[in-house]
Parts: structure tokens; sequence; C-alpha cells
């Protein structure tokens, strides 16, 4: 399975911070030889970031890659998380996308190492 990980509120590629490991171009062969994989996105809710989400969806389906989309919400607390989160999983369905929430927060809540 691949998992491309990209963390838009940051502008960053988070596959072992290997931008390279992250291309489309890469992500686009491994798909050639494995069917089961998907894009990770890690959005705020702006429209920025909504517009990355897009464009850089684009790139990998141009390259070759069709993985399904998931979209996390950014939320390192439970407060923060809250927020966002209702708002962030309706556009990403709106959008035709699977969302994933941070599990971990709504079960140990700020917990620093679970």
């Amino acid at each position: 399975m691949v998992l491309v990980t990209k963390s838009l509120n940051y502008g960053r590629l988070l596959v072992r911070n290997l931008r390279k490991q992250s291309s489309p171009e890469v992500i686009g062969r491994y798909a050639e030889v494995s069917p089961v994989g998907q894009l990770k996105y890690v959005v705020n809710g702006t429209d920025e970031s909504w517009r990355e989400v897009e464009e850089n969806t684009k790139l990998f389906r141009e390259a070759g890659c069709n993985y399904p989309v998931w979209i996390m919400g950014v939320g390192g607390t439970y407060e923060g998380l809250v927020q966002t989160e209702a708002t962030i999983a309706d556009e990403a369905i709106r959008r035709g996308y699977y969302y994933t929430s941070r599990v971990h927060v709504h079960i140990y809540g700020n917990a620093i190492g679970k």
C-alpha cells in the first residue's frame, strides 16, 4: 500500500520528508504496480488549502495515480480539532473525498504519547 501525505497548511510533503519520493511521477509509477494506495491531505479548511488539494490531486491523476483521496483536518488538540472538524468533513464529502479524523485525540484527548 502506498500512502502519500501532504500537509497543505504547512506546505510540505510528509512522506518521510522526501519530496522526491512523493512526486506525482514517482507515485504514478507506484500506482502502475500496486492498485492499493491512498492520497491523504492534511488541510486547515481555508479556500487555499482546498485549491491545493485540487491542484495536487490533478497532478497525481495526470501521472496515472487514481488512488482515493482522504482528507484529515489540522488539530493537535481536542479543542482545535472540534472547531474545524465538521466543516472540513462536510467539505471533503461534498467534493467526493473520504474523511478521517484524528481518532487518538477523540479517545485520549490532549494526552502526550498516546
